[in-house]
């Protein structure tokens, strides 16, 4: 019996040295799917002055396509645009978007450093251009489907802007989409005088 135990836990303590600590190993293939994004540049602190969101998709060797973006300003402008792009994963999971065309509308390459989240399910992101300090974040989609679904969902929102006096505003609250085209939900604001 004793020389079964010792045996066990010779094993045990042989696997346990032979056992890496787990971490991510990513590539350019890790980075796959359609992906939501959002960045914007910050002007009087929590606000934003101007706030992109886009959709596009990668295909998991390099290239990005299908790219479309809605760029809002302060003030109430709203511009729209497609974009096609390039992006490299290293094994740490950090990389490097660049979106051609995004929200400037003079075929100016946009470009950004990212890091993908644990389960590649998401990534943050900066944009890494000269004068420009966009930060923001993407999320992965799944399976685009777009219109209306009949599927109930209930999502978390948080809205950063400036009121109707031009102070930055926060806002944050719950909504319930009915997939029937019909919103309810709840909200609290914070403004900063």
């Amino acid at each position: 019996m004793r020389l079964r135990t010792i045996s066990v836990a010779v094993l045990v303590l042989a696997a346990m040295i032979g056992a890496r600590p787990a971490s991510a190993v990513c590539s350019t293939a890790s980075f796959q799917g359609v992906y939501g994004y959002l960045h914007g540049r910050q002007g009087g602190l929590p606000a934003f002055t101007q706030v992109v969101v886009g959709q596009f998709t990668s295909d998991g060797k390099g290239h990005l396509s299908g790219g479309s973006w809605t760029l809002a300003v302060s003030g109430g402008a709203i511009s729209t645009g497609t974009f096609s792009g390039r992006y490299s994963i290293a094994k740490n999971c950090a990389g490097t978007l660049t979106f051609n065309n995004e929200d400037n509308g003079k075929n100016i390459p946009a470009h950004f450093n990212i890091v993908l989240d644990d389960g590649n399910h998401g990534f943050q992101m900066i944009q890494s251009d000269s004068g420009s300090t966009q930060p923001g974040f993407g999320v992965a989609q799944g399976v685009a489907t777009c219109g209306l679904t009949g599927k109930k969902q209930t999502l978390a929102t948080n809205v950063d802007g400036l009121d109707t006096s031009g102070f930055p505003e926060v806002i944050v609250g719950q909504i319930t989409l009915d997939g029937k085209g019909n919103v309810s939900g709840t909200e609290r604001s914070v403004t900063i005088t």
